[in-house]
């Protein structure tokens, strides 16, 4: 009969929600939240390194998390207007992006709302590479419409369309939109 104890395989540290695995000494990022407890990967050997990078997988894990439990219906299935104001949420709360990217991002959700309206309604399952590229194609077809803020822009001396407005590097505005 042996009686020797098993290695254990994980290590706890000095720091909260940080695991040193005792085989490859690698250390991880144990979340829990909303009763489930999720495990990443810090890919580091170094401690000092994994203190710095768990702040950052918290916050992702729990994001994840977040959006995850936002199910719509009974069905379980997820809308693209779910993720959509979610990723407009967390952008707007996030301290560490500039004031001008978060007016960024808001601009582009706009102009995907625009061009694609019924999009917000389909299920993210649904939405394929295909459907992506094909929008795309119409949107650069076509035009947005969308206008950058603070562009510089003059009139067309182009007789063939009067209304279209150019750049000052002489590239239509509606081929800024993607």
């Amino acid at each position: 009969m042996d009686t020797k104890k098993p290695e254990q395989t994980w290590e706890r540290t000095s720091v909260t929600n940080l695991v040193r695995n005792a085989q490859n000494t690698t250390y991880y990022a144990r979340v829990k939240f909303n009763g489930k407890e999720k495990w990443k990967s810090l890919k580091t050997t170094t401690l000092s390194v994994a203190k710095l990078r768990l702040a950052d997988s918290e916050r992702d894990l729990k994001a994840v998390s977040t959006v995850a439990t936002q199910r719509s219906g009974d069905t379980g299935s997820l809308s693209v207007g779910h993720f959509m104001a979610a990723f407009q949420t967390q952008s707007q709360n996030d301290p560490s992006l500039a004031p001008a990217t978060k007016s960024r991002r808001v601009i582009a959700l706009k102009a995907i709302r625009k061009t694609w309206p019924e999009l917000e309604g389909r299920d993210v399952r649904r939405v394929t590479a295909k459907d992506c590229q094909n929008w795309a194609a119409r949107a650069l077809r076509e035009g947005t419409g969308f206008v950058a803020p603070n562009a510089k822009t003059t009139t067309s001396t182009n007789a063939s369309d009067p209304h279209q407005r150019w750049s000052s590097s002489g590239v239509p505005l509606t081929v800024f939109a993607l």
